[in-house]
């Protein structure tokens, strides 16, 4: 069963053209409704997290380079973000 559009989430890895992913994808997935982005900054260990869409933007953004998160799909796991980078 295919899922909805609503239920899906996005992840992406922070490209060079840092506005690309932090404006402009950023704005199509929130328009679109997607209600997590996060986006992985390898070069400074940190994990940006965007929810709650609303229009072109998200209400809700975090920075986060330690501790734990968990998915919004998948609120019974937990994701080391320390580990995340160290794996890296």
């Amino acid at each position: 069963m295919a899922k909805r559009i609503n239920e899906a989430a996005a992840t992406n890895l922070l490209s060079p053209t840092k506005a690309k992913d932090l404006e402009t994808k950023k704005a199509v997935y929130a328009a679109a409704g997607i209600p997590e982005y996060w986006v992985v900054d390898l070069v400074n260990s940190l994990l940006i997290v965007f929810r709650n869409p609303q229009a072109n933007n998200y209400l809700s953004q975090q920075e986060l380079n330690s501790g734990d998160i968990s998915p919004l799909m998948f609120l019974d796991i937990k994701i080391s973000i320390t580990e995340l980078f160290n794996a890296a």
